[in-house]
Protein backbone atom coordinates (compact mmCIF):
# COMPACT_ATOMS: atom_id res chain seq x y z
CA UNK A 1 0.00 0.00 0.00
CA UNK A 2 1.08 3.32 -1.02
CA UNK A 3 0.25 7.01 0.31
CA UNK A 4 1.09 10.45 0.03
CA UNK A 5 1.33 12.24 2.85
CA UNK A 6 1.53 16.35 2.93
CA UNK A 7 0.86 18.86 5.69
CA UNK A 8 0.74 22.58 6.39
CA UNK A 9 -0.52 23.68 3.10
CA UNK A 10 -1.46 27.18 4.52
CA UNK A 11 -3.48 28.05 1.47
CA UNK A 12 -4.73 31.77 1.29
CA UNK A 13 -6.61 33.07 -1.28
CA UNK A 14 -5.92 36.11 -3.27
CA UNK A 15 -9.72 37.05 -2.70
CA UNK A 16 -7.81 38.09 0.84
CA UNK A 17 -5.62 41.12 -1.29
CA UNK A 18 -8.08 44.13 -2.51
CA UNK A 19 -5.05 44.46 -5.07
CA UNK A 20 -2.88 41.72 -6.88
CA UNK A 21 -0.57 40.15 -4.37
CA UNK A 22 2.26 40.16 -7.66
CA UNK A 23 1.81 44.16 -7.85
CA UNK A 24 3.60 44.78 -4.28
CA UNK A 25 7.42 43.75 -2.91
CA UNK A 26 7.16 40.10 -1.89
CA UNK A 27 7.56 39.68 1.99
CA UNK A 28 10.16 37.86 3.69
CA UNK A 29 8.04 35.11 5.83
CA UNK A 30 8.56 31.46 7.03
CA UNK A 31 5.75 30.58 4.77
CA UNK A 32 5.18 31.35 0.76
CA UNK A 33 1.33 32.50 0.98
CA UNK A 34 1.39 34.32 -1.70
CA UNK A 35 2.27 31.39 -3.91
CA UNK A 36 0.39 28.79 -1.71
CA UNK A 37 -2.17 27.93 -4.32
CA UNK A 38 0.65 27.41 -7.46
CA UNK A 39 2.98 25.11 -4.97
CA UNK A 40 -0.57 23.57 -4.22
CA UNK A 41 -1.93 22.58 -7.77
CA UNK A 42 2.03 21.37 -8.26
CA UNK A 43 2.18 18.96 -5.34
CA UNK A 44 -1.08 17.05 -6.90
CA UNK A 45 0.01 17.82 -10.38
CA UNK A 46 3.23 15.63 -9.54
CA UNK A 47 0.64 13.22 -7.10
CA UNK A 48 -1.35 12.54 -10.76
CA UNK A 49 1.49 12.12 -12.68
CA UNK A 50 2.77 8.76 -10.23
CA UNK A 51 0.87 6.02 -11.95
CA UNK A 52 1.42 4.20 -8.66
CA UNK A 53 -0.37 5.88 -5.91
CA UNK A 54 -3.44 8.62 -6.15
CA UNK A 55 -4.13 8.99 -2.39
CA UNK A 56 -3.00 11.78 -0.34
CA UNK A 57 -3.10 12.92 3.04
CA UNK A 58 -3.23 16.61 4.08
CA UNK A 59 -2.75 16.01 8.22
CA UNK A 60 -3.60 19.79 9.48
CA UNK A 61 -3.41 23.62 9.16
CA UNK A 62 -4.92 23.62 5.82
CA UNK A 63 -5.34 27.52 5.65
CA UNK A 64 -3.38 30.49 6.93
CA UNK A 65 -5.32 31.07 9.60
CA UNK A 66 -8.76 30.12 9.29
CA UNK A 67 -10.19 32.52 6.54
CA UNK A 68 -13.51 31.61 5.38
CA UNK A 69 -12.80 32.52 1.60
CA UNK A 70 -9.50 30.33 1.80
CA UNK A 71 -11.48 26.84 2.96
CA UNK A 72 -14.21 28.21 -0.25
CA UNK A 73 -11.25 28.70 -3.06
CA UNK A 74 -9.58 25.41 -1.01
CA UNK A 75 -12.49 22.90 -1.35
CA UNK A 76 -13.23 24.24 -5.31
CA UNK A 77 -9.08 23.08 -5.34
CA UNK A 78 -9.79 19.09 -3.62
CA UNK A 79 -13.16 19.34 -5.95
CA UNK A 80 -11.22 19.86 -9.11
CA UNK A 81 -8.80 17.86 -8.70
CA UNK A 82 -10.76 14.73 -7.20
CA UNK A 83 -12.55 14.83 -10.69
CA UNK A 84 -9.29 14.46 -11.74
CA UNK A 85 -8.74 10.81 -9.87
CA UNK A 86 -6.93 12.11 -6.75
CA UNK A 87 -8.11 10.29 -3.65
CA UNK A 88 -8.27 13.49 -0.89
CA UNK A 89 -8.34 12.70 2.78
CA UNK A 90 -7.83 15.20 5.22
CA UNK A 91 -7.87 16.49 8.65
CA UNK A 92 -7.80 19.87 10.18
CA UNK A 93 -6.36 21.50 12.89
CA UNK A 94 -5.47 25.07 14.89
CA UNK A 95 -4.91 27.03 11.61
CA UNK A 96 -8.18 26.21 9.98
CA UNK A 97 -10.34 28.29 12.34
CA UNK A 98 -11.09 31.41 15.37
CA UNK A 99 -14.00 30.46 17.14
CA UNK A 100 -15.29 33.67 18.77
CA UNK A 101 -15.82 32.04 22.23
CA UNK A 102 -14.04 29.46 23.89
CA UNK A 103 -15.33 26.03 24.01
CA UNK A 104 -12.16 24.19 24.92
CA UNK A 105 -10.11 24.51 21.98
CA UNK A 106 -8.51 27.35 21.85
CA UNK A 107 -9.69 31.02 21.78
CA UNK A 108 -7.47 33.39 19.80
CA UNK A 109 -5.06 35.32 22.04
CA UNK A 110 -5.79 38.69 20.75
CA UNK A 111 -7.49 42.00 21.23
CA UNK A 112 -11.61 41.78 21.76
CA UNK A 113 -12.31 43.21 18.27
CA UNK A 114 -9.75 41.04 16.50
CA UNK A 115 -11.47 37.76 17.75
CA UNK A 116 -12.53 35.84 15.09
CA UNK A 117 -10.52 37.84 12.46
CA UNK A 118 -7.28 37.11 10.25
CA UNK A 119 -5.37 39.35 7.98
CA UNK A 120 -5.65 40.54 4.91
CA UNK A 121 -4.65 43.28 2.71
CA UNK A 122 -5.72 46.54 1.33
CA UNK A 123 -5.49 48.49 -1.84
CA UNK A 124 -1.72 49.26 -1.06
CA UNK A 125 -0.75 45.83 0.11
CA UNK A 126 -0.72 46.44 3.84
CA UNK A 127 -1.49 44.21 6.44
CA UNK A 128 -5.10 44.88 8.35
CA UNK A 129 -6.75 42.20 10.70
CA UNK A 130 -10.38 42.18 9.05
CA UNK A 131 -11.02 38.95 7.32
CA UNK A 132 -13.59 36.81 8.95
CA UNK A 133 -12.93 33.28 9.57
CA UNK A 134 -14.90 29.87 10.15
CA UNK A 135 -15.44 28.46 13.56
CA UNK A 136 -14.28 24.91 14.42
CA UNK A 137 -17.85 23.64 13.92
CA UNK A 138 -17.92 25.10 10.42
CA UNK A 139 -15.38 22.63 9.77
CA UNK A 140 -17.05 19.54 10.47
CA UNK A 141 -19.52 19.07 7.26
CA UNK A 142 -16.89 20.90 5.00
CA UNK A 143 -14.12 18.47 5.18
CA UNK A 144 -16.16 15.54 5.84
CA UNK A 145 -16.24 14.56 2.05
CA UNK A 146 -12.77 13.97 2.19
CA UNK A 147 -12.31 11.13 4.45
CA UNK A 148 -14.83 11.29 7.27
CA UNK A 149 -18.09 10.19 5.22
CA UNK A 150 -16.70 6.85 3.95
CA UNK A 151 -14.68 6.37 7.24
CA UNK A 152 -14.79 3.24 9.16
CA UNK A 153 -15.57 4.95 12.26
CA UNK A 154 -15.47 8.88 13.30
CA UNK A 155 -15.33 10.53 16.86
CA UNK A 156 -17.70 13.28 16.64
CA UNK A 157 -16.21 15.53 18.93
CA UNK A 158 -13.02 15.91 17.81
CA UNK A 159 -14.18 14.76 14.04
CA UNK A 160 -10.99 11.90 13.91
CA UNK A 161 -11.83 9.37 11.92
CA UNK A 162 -10.69 5.49 10.78
CA UNK A 163 -10.51 4.84 7.93
CA UNK A 164 -9.31 1.59 5.40
CA UNK A 165 -6.56 2.42 2.56
CA UNK A 166 -6.78 -1.27 1.26
CA UNK A 167 -7.50 -4.90 2.33
CA UNK A 168 -4.63 -4.71 4.91
CA UNK A 169 -3.94 -1.23 6.59
CA UNK A 170 -6.33 1.43 8.61
CA UNK A 171 -5.49 4.33 9.09
CA UNK A 172 -5.84 6.93 12.39
CA UNK A 173 -6.71 10.00 11.36
CA UNK A 174 -6.79 11.80 14.78
CA UNK A 175 -7.44 15.57 15.32
CA UNK A 176 -5.45 17.47 18.06
CA UNK A 177 -6.65 21.01 18.39
CA UNK A 178 -8.21 20.61 21.80
CA UNK A 179 -6.93 22.72 24.44
CA UNK A 180 -5.45 20.34 26.98
CA UNK A 181 -4.53 23.03 29.44
CA UNK A 182 -4.42 26.83 29.72
CA UNK A 183 -0.81 28.10 30.30
CA UNK A 184 0.81 27.71 27.05
CA UNK A 185 -2.04 25.71 25.50
CA UNK A 186 -0.60 22.81 24.58
CA UNK A 187 -2.41 20.50 22.10
CA UNK A 188 -3.51 17.47 22.45
CA UNK A 189 -6.24 15.39 22.82
CA UNK A 190 -9.20 15.47 25.07
CA UNK A 191 -9.92 12.60 28.05
CA UNK A 192 -12.81 11.33 26.19
CA UNK A 193 -10.57 10.49 22.84
CA UNK A 194 -9.02 7.93 24.85
CA UNK A 195 -12.06 4.84 25.09
CA UNK A 196 -12.46 5.72 21.20
CA UNK A 197 -8.95 4.97 20.46
CA UNK A 198 -9.05 1.56 22.46
CA UNK A 199 -11.92 0.32 21.20
CA UNK A 200 -10.88 0.83 17.45
CA UNK A 201 -7.88 -0.72 18.05
CA UNK A 202 -9.45 -3.23 19.13
CA UNK A 203 -12.14 -3.53 15.75
CA UNK A 204 -8.93 -3.06 13.70
CA UNK A 205 -7.51 -5.89 15.29
CA UNK A 206 -10.94 -8.17 15.03
CA UNK A 207 -10.69 -7.29 11.24
CA UNK A 208 -7.11 -8.24 10.68
CA UNK A 209 -5.97 -4.39 9.90
CA UNK A 210 -2.71 -3.48 10.44
CA UNK A 211 -2.99 0.39 11.69
CA UNK A 212 -1.07 3.33 11.47
CA UNK A 213 -1.06 6.91 12.99
CA UNK A 214 -1.71 10.32 11.36
CA UNK A 215 -1.64 13.62 13.69
CA UNK A 216 -1.19 17.49 13.30
CA UNK A 217 1.18 18.05 16.59
CA UNK A 218 4.56 16.21 16.75
CA UNK A 219 4.67 13.26 19.89
CA UNK A 220 8.35 13.60 19.77
CA UNK A 221 10.70 16.93 19.07
CA UNK A 222 12.28 16.62 15.78
CA UNK A 223 15.03 18.11 16.98
CA UNK A 224 16.62 18.60 20.37
CA UNK A 225 16.46 22.33 20.07
CA UNK A 226 12.98 22.83 18.65
CA UNK A 227 11.80 20.73 22.24
CA UNK A 228 13.07 24.00 23.52
CA UNK A 229 12.29 27.06 21.45
CA UNK A 230 8.73 24.93 20.36
CA UNK A 231 7.90 23.13 23.72
CA UNK A 232 4.16 24.25 23.78
CA UNK A 233 4.49 23.08 19.97
CA UNK A 234 4.71 19.61 20.84
CA UNK A 235 1.52 17.05 21.35
CA UNK A 236 0.56 17.32 24.86
CA UNK A 237 1.67 14.37 26.96
CA UNK A 238 3.16 13.00 23.45
CA UNK A 239 5.65 10.77 25.13
CA UNK A 240 3.05 8.99 27.00
CA UNK A 241 0.93 8.26 23.70
CA UNK A 242 4.33 7.24 22.21
CA UNK A 243 4.13 4.59 25.11
CA UNK A 244 0.12 3.95 24.05
CA UNK A 245 0.83 3.32 20.38
CA UNK A 246 3.92 0.74 21.01
CA UNK A 247 1.19 -1.00 23.10
CA UNK A 248 -0.83 -1.31 20.18
CA UNK A 249 2.16 -2.53 17.85
CA UNK A 250 1.96 0.79 16.23
CA UNK A 251 5.46 1.62 14.65
CA UNK A 252 4.87 4.58 12.68
CA UNK A 253 2.91 8.24 12.83
CA UNK A 254 2.53 10.84 10.70
CA UNK A 255 2.69 14.81 11.86
CA UNK A 256 3.25 18.17 10.85
CA UNK A 257 3.15 21.84 12.46
CA UNK A 258 6.94 22.04 13.27
CA UNK A 259 7.55 22.61 9.81
CA UNK A 260 10.45 20.64 10.16
CA UNK A 261 11.49 17.50 7.98
CA UNK A 262 12.73 14.80 10.33
CA UNK A 263 12.40 10.96 11.51
CA UNK A 264 13.04 10.93 14.83
CA UNK A 265 11.92 7.48 17.30
CA UNK A 266 11.98 6.47 20.82
CA UNK A 267 12.23 2.96 22.23
CA UNK A 268 9.35 2.42 24.18
CA UNK A 269 8.80 0.26 27.68
CA UNK A 270 8.34 -2.80 25.28
CA UNK A 271 11.54 -2.37 23.55
CA UNK A 272 10.07 -1.70 19.76
CA UNK A 273 10.46 1.87 18.34
CA UNK A 274 7.54 4.69 17.35
CA UNK A 275 8.96 6.42 14.83
CA UNK A 276 7.94 10.17 14.70
CA UNK A 277 7.68 10.80 10.68
CA UNK A 278 7.56 14.85 10.59
CA UNK A 279 7.31 16.79 7.30
CA UNK A 280 7.85 20.22 5.93
CA UNK A 281 5.68 22.50 5.67
CA UNK A 282 4.25 22.58 1.47
CA UNK A 283 4.67 26.39 1.60
CA UNK A 284 7.63 26.82 3.37
CA UNK A 285 11.21 25.65 3.31
CA UNK A 286 12.23 23.47 1.99
CA UNK A 287 8.59 22.89 -0.67
CA UNK A 288 8.19 19.24 0.06
CA UNK A 289 5.97 16.31 1.23
CA UNK A 290 6.46 12.32 1.69
CA UNK A 291 5.88 9.34 0.09
CA UNK A 292 5.31 6.39 2.28
CA UNK A 293 4.98 2.84 1.62
CA UNK A 294 3.87 0.02 3.83
CA UNK A 295 4.76 -4.06 4.01
CA UNK A 296 2.78 -6.57 5.13
CA UNK A 297 5.58 -7.18 8.00
CA UNK A 298 4.98 -3.97 8.97
CA UNK A 299 8.26 -2.25 7.52
CA UNK A 300 7.45 1.27 6.39
CA UNK A 301 9.71 2.83 3.16
CA UNK A 302 9.26 6.66 3.87
CA UNK A 303 10.74 8.93 0.68
CA UNK A 304 10.72 12.42 0.36
CA UNK A 305 9.31 14.70 -2.92
CA UNK A 306 10.88 18.02 -3.34
CA UNK A 307 9.32 20.44 -5.41
CA UNK A 308 11.87 22.24 -7.48
CA UNK A 309 10.04 24.43 -9.77
CA UNK A 310 6.24 26.17 -10.49
CA UNK A 311 4.74 25.73 -13.67
CA UNK A 312 2.36 28.49 -13.02
CA UNK A 313 4.74 31.11 -11.69
CA UNK A 314 8.25 32.68 -12.99
CA UNK A 315 10.63 32.00 -10.52
CA UNK A 316 12.88 34.07 -12.45
CA UNK A 317 15.51 31.55 -12.84
CA UNK A 318 16.00 30.22 -9.25
CA UNK A 319 14.81 27.00 -8.39
CA UNK A 320 11.71 26.30 -5.73
CA UNK A 321 13.91 25.48 -2.95
CA UNK A 322 15.74 28.74 -3.64
CA UNK A 323 13.30 30.71 -3.52
CA UNK A 324 11.72 29.30 -0.24
CA UNK A 325 14.54 29.64 1.42
CA UNK A 326 14.94 33.21 0.50
CA UNK A 327 11.35 34.31 1.72
CA UNK A 328 12.19 32.27 4.73
CA UNK A 329 15.79 33.12 5.92
CA UNK A 330 16.04 36.79 4.39
CA UNK A 331 14.71 38.59 7.41
CA UNK A 332 16.67 36.61 10.08
CA UNK A 333 19.88 36.74 7.42
CA UNK A 334 19.01 40.60 6.82
CA UNK A 335 19.04 41.53 10.84
CA UNK A 336 22.40 39.63 11.98
CA UNK A 337 23.89 41.68 8.61
CA UNK A 338 22.21 45.20 9.98
CA UNK A 339 22.78 44.14 13.70
CA UNK A 340 26.38 45.71 13.91
CA UNK A 341 25.79 48.75 11.68
CA UNK A 342 22.01 50.15 10.65
CA UNK A 343 19.24 50.37 13.82
CA UNK A 344 16.76 51.29 11.32
CA UNK A 345 17.35 48.09 9.34
CA UNK A 346 17.66 46.00 11.90
CA UNK A 347 14.43 47.66 13.59
CA UNK A 348 12.30 46.94 10.24
CA UNK A 349 13.34 43.37 10.32
CA UNK A 350 13.33 42.67 13.62
CA UNK A 351 9.56 43.70 13.84
CA UNK A 352 8.76 40.90 11.68
CA UNK A 353 9.88 38.41 14.16
CA UNK A 354 8.15 40.35 16.86
CA UNK A 355 10.40 42.70 18.28
CA UNK A 356 9.22 46.38 18.37
CA UNK A 357 11.18 49.13 17.01
CA UNK A 358 10.77 50.95 20.37
CA UNK A 359 12.78 47.81 21.92
CA UNK A 360 15.39 47.60 19.28
CA UNK A 361 16.02 51.65 19.94
CA UNK A 362 16.12 51.35 23.78
CA UNK A 363 18.56 48.70 23.48
CA UNK A 364 20.74 49.48 20.72
CA UNK A 365 23.64 50.41 22.67
CA UNK A 366 23.91 46.73 24.07
CA UNK A 367 22.65 44.92 20.19
CA UNK A 368 25.34 47.23 18.51
CA UNK A 369 28.80 45.71 19.98
CA UNK A 370 27.13 42.29 19.68
CA UNK A 371 25.98 42.67 16.24
CA UNK A 372 29.87 43.84 15.51
CA UNK A 373 31.32 40.80 17.10
CA UNK A 374 28.68 37.93 15.39
CA UNK A 375 29.48 39.99 12.19
CA UNK A 376 33.20 40.20 12.47
CA UNK A 377 34.15 36.79 14.13
CA UNK A 378 36.23 34.21 11.62
CA UNK A 379 36.93 30.74 12.21
CA UNK A 380 40.58 32.06 12.42
CA UNK A 381 39.31 34.02 15.61
CA UNK A 382 36.97 31.60 17.12
CA UNK A 383 39.62 28.61 16.85
CA UNK A 384 42.17 30.49 19.06
CA UNK A 385 39.56 30.57 21.49
CA UNK A 386 39.13 27.07 21.72
CA UNK A 387 42.21 25.93 20.07
CA UNK A 388 43.05 22.87 22.15
CA UNK A 389 38.98 21.67 22.43
CA UNK A 390 39.14 21.38 19.00
CA UNK A 391 42.33 20.23 18.33
CA UNK A 392 42.15 22.42 14.63
CA UNK A 393 45.78 23.66 14.13
CA UNK A 394 46.34 26.58 12.01
CA UNK A 395 47.53 24.64 9.08
CA UNK A 396 44.73 22.60 9.10
CA UNK A 397 42.28 25.84 8.69
CA UNK A 398 44.00 26.95 6.66
CA UNK A 399 42.20 29.87 4.25
CA UNK A 400 39.17 29.04 5.92
CA UNK A 401 40.69 31.17 9.11
CA UNK A 402 38.89 34.11 6.92
CA UNK A 403 35.95 32.83 6.39
CA UNK A 404 32.73 34.19 8.90
CA UNK A 405 31.11 31.92 11.66
CA UNK A 406 27.64 33.34 10.70
CA UNK A 407 27.39 31.49 7.27
CA UNK A 408 27.43 28.74 9.04
CA UNK A 409 25.25 29.93 11.77
CA UNK A 410 22.64 30.50 9.39
CA UNK A 411 23.17 26.99 7.83
CA UNK A 412 22.57 25.33 11.51
CA UNK A 413 19.07 27.04 11.59
CA UNK A 414 18.56 26.09 7.81
CA UNK A 415 19.17 22.47 9.03
CA UNK A 416 16.52 22.63 11.73
CA UNK A 417 13.88 22.82 9.02
CA UNK A 418 15.83 20.65 6.05
CA UNK A 419 16.72 17.87 7.75
CA UNK A 420 19.73 15.89 7.09
CA UNK A 421 22.23 18.30 8.84
CA UNK A 422 25.73 17.60 6.65
CA UNK A 423 28.24 19.39 8.58
CA UNK A 424 31.26 16.96 8.32
CA UNK A 425 32.34 15.65 12.08
CA UNK A 426 36.09 15.68 10.83
CA UNK A 427 36.01 19.47 9.36
CA UNK A 428 37.35 22.19 11.27
CA UNK A 429 33.76 24.03 11.05
CA UNK A 430 32.37 21.27 13.05
CA UNK A 431 35.39 20.97 15.62
CA UNK A 432 35.91 24.50 16.39
CA UNK A 433 31.97 25.10 16.93
CA UNK A 434 32.13 21.97 19.21
CA UNK A 435 35.19 22.86 20.76
CA UNK A 436 33.69 26.44 21.69
CA UNK A 437 30.81 24.47 23.05
CA UNK A 438 32.36 21.99 25.00
CA UNK A 439 34.07 25.34 27.08
CA UNK A 440 30.28 26.37 27.74
CA UNK A 441 29.40 23.07 29.30
CA UNK A 442 32.72 22.96 31.40
CA UNK A 443 31.33 26.62 33.03
CA UNK A 444 27.66 24.48 33.60
CA UNK A 445 29.72 21.74 35.22
CA UNK A 446 31.11 23.79 37.41
CA UNK A 447 28.22 25.71 38.33
CA UNK A 448 26.58 22.88 38.76
CA UNK A 449 23.97 23.35 36.86
CA UNK A 450 21.14 21.06 36.33
CA UNK A 451 20.45 21.99 32.51
CA UNK A 452 18.84 18.40 31.64
CA UNK A 453 16.22 19.78 34.49
CA UNK A 454 15.36 22.99 32.64
CA UNK A 455 16.27 21.53 28.83
CA UNK A 456 15.85 17.81 29.16
CA UNK A 457 19.49 17.50 28.06
CA UNK A 458 22.46 17.25 29.74
CA UNK A 459 24.73 19.18 27.85
CA UNK A 460 24.80 22.04 25.24
CA UNK A 461 26.42 19.94 23.04
CA UNK A 462 23.70 17.85 22.87
CA UNK A 463 21.17 20.17 21.90
CA UNK A 464 24.07 21.94 19.04
CA UNK A 465 25.32 18.21 17.63
CA UNK A 466 22.24 17.12 15.53
CA UNK A 467 21.92 20.99 13.87
CA UNK A 468 25.20 20.09 12.40
CA UNK A 469 25.45 16.25 11.92
CA UNK A 470 22.40 13.85 11.46
CA UNK A 471 23.50 11.31 12.95
CA UNK A 472 20.20 8.89 13.20
CA UNK A 473 17.54 8.60 10.69
CA UNK A 474 17.83 9.82 7.59
CA UNK A 475 15.42 12.35 7.13
CA UNK A 476 14.86 12.21 3.46
CA UNK A 477 14.63 8.47 2.42
CA UNK A 478 14.27 5.74 5.22
CA UNK A 479 13.20 2.09 5.74
CA UNK A 480 11.85 1.91 9.45
CA UNK A 481 12.15 -1.46 11.16
CA UNK A 482 8.46 -1.41 13.47
CA UNK A 483 10.86 -4.20 15.50
CA UNK A 484 14.84 -3.12 16.10
CA UNK A 485 15.53 0.41 16.87
CA UNK A 486 18.21 1.92 14.65
CA UNK A 487 21.58 2.48 15.72
CA UNK A 488 23.90 5.80 15.04
CA UNK A 489 25.41 6.17 11.70
CA UNK A 490 28.99 6.83 13.08
CA UNK A 491 30.67 7.09 16.10
CA UNK A 492 31.16 10.97 16.86
CA UNK A 493 34.27 12.65 18.44
CA UNK A 494 33.67 13.59 21.82
CA UNK A 495 34.88 17.40 23.15
CA UNK A 496 35.62 18.40 26.53
CA UNK A 497 37.07 21.74 28.11
CA UNK A 498 39.01 22.29 31.42
CA UNK A 499 39.45 25.64 31.03
CA UNK A 500 36.18 26.55 33.24
CA UNK A 501 38.64 26.63 36.43
CA UNK A 502 40.83 29.18 34.63
CA UNK A 503 37.59 30.85 33.30
CA UNK A 504 36.25 31.70 36.48
CA UNK A 505 39.01 32.40 38.18
CA UNK A 506 39.98 35.56 35.31
CA UNK A 507 37.11 36.74 35.62
CA UNK A 508 36.97 37.71 39.14
CA UNK A 509 40.81 38.74 39.56
CA UNK A 510 39.79 41.33 36.34
CA UNK A 511 36.15 42.30 38.18
CA UNK A 512 38.37 43.08 41.83
CA UNK A 513 40.75 44.50 39.25
CA UNK A 514 38.71 47.25 37.44
CA UNK A 515 36.26 47.39 40.22
CA UNK A 516 35.84 51.19 40.18
CA UNK A 517 35.93 50.84 36.16
CA UNK A 518 32.69 48.49 36.28
CA UNK A 519 30.99 51.20 38.44
CA UNK A 520 31.54 54.29 36.42
CA UNK A 521 30.28 52.07 33.62
CA UNK A 522 27.68 50.60 35.03
CA UNK A 523 26.47 54.35 36.30
CA UNK A 524 26.96 55.34 32.39
CA UNK A 525 25.33 52.27 31.11
CA UNK A 526 22.28 53.17 33.81
CA UNK A 527 22.11 56.68 32.56
CA UNK A 528 21.92 55.57 28.94
CA UNK A 529 19.71 53.29 29.52
CA UNK A 530 17.54 55.89 30.91
CA UNK A 531 17.76 58.13 27.95
CA UNK A 532 16.71 55.45 25.10
CA UNK A 533 13.61 54.76 27.41
CA UNK A 534 12.53 58.50 27.22
CA UNK A 535 13.50 58.42 23.44
CA UNK A 536 11.63 55.12 22.83
CA UNK A 537 8.12 56.75 23.76
CA UNK A 538 8.45 58.71 20.82
CA UNK A 539 5.86 57.62 18.09
CA UNK A 540 8.28 57.40 15.33
CA UNK A 541 9.77 54.47 17.15
CA UNK A 542 6.52 52.70 17.65
CA UNK A 543 6.37 51.55 14.19
CA UNK A 544 8.33 50.89 11.51
CA UNK A 545 9.17 53.42 9.02
CA UNK A 546 8.93 51.89 4.87
CA UNK A 547 12.17 51.96 3.57
CA UNK A 548 14.52 50.34 1.36
CA UNK A 549 16.42 47.48 3.33
CA UNK A 550 20.27 48.92 3.15
CA UNK A 551 21.20 45.85 1.83
CA UNK A 552 20.37 43.73 -1.51
CA UNK A 553 19.77 40.13 -2.40
CA UNK A 554 22.99 40.67 -4.01
CA UNK A 555 24.61 41.50 -0.98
Amino acid sequence: MKLYIMTDLHYYSRRNWKCDPYSVPRVNDQMQFRESEEILREAFDTVLADKECHTVLLTGDLTRNGEIVSHEDLIKILEEYTAKGLKILAFTSTHDYKDREDRGFGIDQCKPEYIGYATGYNEKGEPERNVPCLEREDLRALYAPYGRNDAVSVDDYTFSYTYDLDDNWRLFAMNDDFKTAKKGQPRGYPDSLYPWIDKEVARAEADGKKIFFATHHPLIAPSPMFGIIGKNDLLAYGRDFAEKLAGYGVSVIFTGHSHVHDISFVTARNGKPVYDVSTSALCGFPPQFRKAEFFEDGTVKVETVTLTTLSRYDLKGKSLPEYCREGFFGTVEHMIRAMGSDEKTFAYFANGISIRPYTVHKLWFLIRPFGKFINNLTFGKARRLCRKECGVTKEELGDKAKEKVVPVIMKMVENLYAGNADIDPASPEYRIIMGAISIIDGLIRLFRVNLKKITGYATVAELIEPLLYNNGIDDYTATLDPENPPAPRVKLPVFRSNKAPGIVIGAVVLFAAFLPIWLVAGAACAIVFAIKSAESKDPKYLVPEPLNPSFTEED
